[in-house]
């Protein structure tokens, strides 16, 4: 009885421990295996550049401590922004009021930042960086709104020229 159970377990373990292979054809591949289609070809995404997301995390920061002078000095002469309820493609000196504009209404923001990650194509053709976070504001009343945020930044030659923002609103804080 002793061997027939030594026997189980040694086949369970080995039935355990036996890794399954994993095809990676279909990672790479745009064939219709897959259980969506694509609107653009697969990058295939390596890790990027960290410096790319110092860049990013900085802006944002500069953002947060309303220094917005600086937060707009990493953007290239144009950005093209979307955000929530809105896209368009700035020009450099365009892109400080709009920044002053995300202020209207709040006094203070603190940025809680959860993860980055700097990824590159495989071509090395894109370079983009995405930040979790959440953002506390504090409007000009007093009151506190909080918001969990992903925001993407595809950047070329160290500025960013794209600058994607998702966002989702917490209810709000009842006192």
């Amino acid at each position: 009885m002793k061997k027939i159970i030594l026997y189980a377990i040694a086949f369970i373990f080995v039935i355990a421990c036996k890794t399954k292979k994993v095809n990676t054809e279909t990672r790479t591949s745009t064939s219709t295996d897959l259980p969506f289609t694509l609107t653009e070809t697969y990058k295939d995404w390596q890790i990027g550049e960290k410096n790319n997301a110092i860049i990013a995390i900085q802006m944002l920061k500069d953002w947060g401590n309303k220094n917005f002078k600086e937060s707009v000095s990493y953007f290239a002469d144009s950005c093209d922004f979307k955000l929530e309820s809105y896209h368009q493609k700035l020009a450099h000196d365009s892109i400080l009021p709009l920044m002053e504009s995300t202020y209207i209404g709040y006094k203070s923001a603190k940025i809680e930042m959860q993860d980055w990650k700097s990824v590159v194509s495989a071509d090395k053709k894109e370079e983009w960086v995405m930040l979790w976070c959440k953002e506390i504001m504090v409007a000009d009343n007093g009151t506190i709104d909080s918001t969990n945020v992903i925001n993407e930044l595809r950047l070329e030659n160290g500025k960013i020229i794209a600058f994607k923002d998702y966002i989702h609103h917490f209810p709000s804080i009842k006192n």
